[in-house]
């Protein structure tokens, strides 16, 4: 699990982890969320994808 999940819910953590690359880094550029989900999507998109 990464660290910065915490304090995300179950149901959004599932539905980042389901995500293309694209979509994930459509959803940093998501104003609405806060630094944690922008962090634990970077986090999830360097472990998924090697980037």
């Amino acid at each position: 699990m990464i660290d910065s999940a915490k304090n995300i819910s179950s149901e959004d953590i599932q539905r980042y982890q389901s995500m293309s690359k694209a979509e994930l880094l459509d959803e940093i550029k998501n104003s609405e969320h806060s630094a944690a989900v922008v962090t634990f999507i970077k986090e999830l998109l360097a472990k998924k994808f090697n980037s």
